[in-house]
């Protein structure tokens, strides 16, 4: 039993696996994917903060009599909701060994996708998908209305991300427990797209990608009348706006990229990310996207997930800034990191009974055991519309490809103004520096001066305390002594009294 509900003890080495599984036992095999980002403030400390949903992949296994384990269906990726408690440890009176977890509820279960082939974790597509929608379970409001998927390979990475928003948002499938939790069957309710949620356009320069993307499609119910696919190659597609295609034109509400380097064959990165730039700038629709009921909307939003290799954060920063040079587009840059929590394997006698022990991890609010993490570092970047541009005033917006650029001599003057004003936010950052420093030293010296002032008070105070404490001892000798010499005086005058006496008797005897 991988379920610890209280715990009694502080025993750190639960990660290995059991030696022998005898044949006839059902093994579950887990990875549970998270993301976690980091708030840079500028300050030495940062405070991170880890999503409170998750995504596991399940595959169970069957131990045979020749030793092997033999698959027992397809993986299952399942969509988990909130985290009671989304930390590596526990909490309250419980005593947490450092290999433990809570997960949250199973709010929907796909299974039979294609997959690529395992790659690391920086490295697989499917995995920039989990955190696409992991993301997206966390920013709902971004799949609304008519989307674009460049780069779909097998979709996976869309179809999570709009499925994990509709759960996000409370919307759940309909078919009874059809397709809920680890028990779904192969016949899934339909995938619940969020309610603003019309229609989602696949895109992929290769044949064999969207092939597989209609598997996956197919394998999840997802409803026909919501997604179209379509061959797109941005090697064709050159950054003056007129390659585009009439249909992609102001035409979507989101658009959603996956590792999309926009590198194809012998495209630079340079010209691939303006193409690239150029079809998410004319297709995006522009702001604000009016509501059914004409209330305002949020602004249109492209979204892109990749892995922090350099190659693709080169890739990135060429896109980004093809987006706002040439589009006057608005950016944001966001890095993410991406657990990958192998969940310690569930052990039983039956599928039956592997399935209701992990529903009643869920249940049972327990800890459950895990044996590795590994992470891997990703980046998210945004882009919007300028709130200004409306779609016909592309002369402010598209300067690049309107022929509103600048000349040569008044880029080459605003770079020195922007050069000049460089120079001057450093010298006003240096004095700042210099003024700290010298408030420092200032602040240093005061406080060297008050603890010299208080060391010479002190030794006064000590020279004072000697010097009454020799006087007293002077007093005292000189006492002493004057009671020696008066004992002395009187002793003699004792002697003389008595020799005086005698010498009387003594006359007088003789005198008789």
């Amino acid at each position: 039993n991988n379920i610890n509900r209280k715990k009694n003890n502080n025993n750190k080495s639960k990660k290995s696996r059991p030696k022998r599984v005898p044949p006839g036992k059902i093994i579950a095999d887990r990875i549970l994917y998270r993301i976690a980002s980091t708030d840079n403030d500028g300050s030495e400390s940062s405070a991170t903060t880890i999503s409170p949903f998750s995504i596991e992949e399940c595959q169970y296994y069957e131990m045979t009599k020749k030793r092997t384990l033999q698959p027992i269906g397809g993986k299952s990726i399942i969509l988990r909701g909130l985290t009671p408690n989304s930390g590596l440890s526990g909490d309250g009176d419980d005593i947490i060994t450092d290999s433990e977890i809570k997960v949250g509820p199973a709010l929907y279960t796909m299974s039979g996708l294609y997959e690529e082939e395992e790659f690391p974790l920086e490295e697989s597509k499917i995995v920039s998908g989990y955190v696409s929608a992991l993301y997206c379970m966390e920013h709902p409001e971004i799949i609304q209305g008519k989307g674009l998927e460049l780069g779909s390979g097998e979709g996976a990475g869309g179809l999570l991300s709009i499925l994990a928003s509709a759960l996000s948002l409370g919307v759940r499938p309909t078919l009874g427990d059809i397709g809920i939790g680890l028990g779904a069957s192969t016949l899934l309710a339909p995938v619940p797209p969020p309610s603003q949620f019309t229609k989602v356009v696949m895109t992929d320069p290769t044949p064999a990608h969207l092939q597989h993307c209609i598997q996956n499609l197919q394998a999840v119910n997802f409803p026909p009348e919501a997604v179209d696919l379509a061959a797109l190659r941005l090697h064709d597609v050159v950054h003056d706006g007129e390659s585009i295609p009439e249909g992609l034109r102001d035409e979507f509400d989101f658009i959603l990229g996956c590792d999309v380097d926009g590198n194809d064959e012998d495209d630079s990165g340079e010209e691939s990310g303006k193409a690239m730039a150029s079809l998410i700038a004319h297709a995006l629709k522009c702001n604000p996207r009016p509501n059914d009921n004409n209330t305002p909307a949020p602004p249109g939003q492209f979204l892109h997930v990749g892995p922090s290799r350099p190659t693709s954060l080169h890739s990135t920063n060429n896109l980004a800034q093809s987006l706002v040079n040439s589009y006057r587009m608005h950016t944001s840059f966001q890095e993410l990191t991406m657990e990958r929590i192998e969940l310690t394997p569930l052990i039983r006698d039956s599928l039956e009974l592997a399935r209701a022990q992990i529903e009643d991890e869920v249940i049972g609010d327990a800890y459950i055991e895990y044996q590795k993490v590994n992470t891997g570092r990703f980046h998210i970047l945004s882009a919007t519309h300028d709130s200004d541009y409306d779609g016909e005033n592309g002369g402010s917006f598209f300067p690049t490809e309107v022929g509103y650029n600048k000349s040569v001599e008044q880029e080459e003057k605003d770079s020195e103004e922007v050069a000049m004003r460089e120079v001057q936010e450093e010298i006003d950052a240096r004095a700042e520096r210099q003024a700290a420093a010298l408030a420092e030293e200032e602040e240093n010296y005061a406080t060297i001066l008050a603890e010299e002032e208080a060391q010479m008070m002190a030794a006064e105070a000590e020279e004072g305390e000697a010097l009454l404490q020799s006087q007293a001892e002077e007093q005292a000798e000189a006492k002493s002594a004057a009671e020696v010499e008066k004992a002395s005086i009187s002793e003699e005058e004792e002697q003389a009294r008595q020799r005086v006496m005698a010498e009387a008797r003594q006359a007088a005897a003789d005198a008789i």
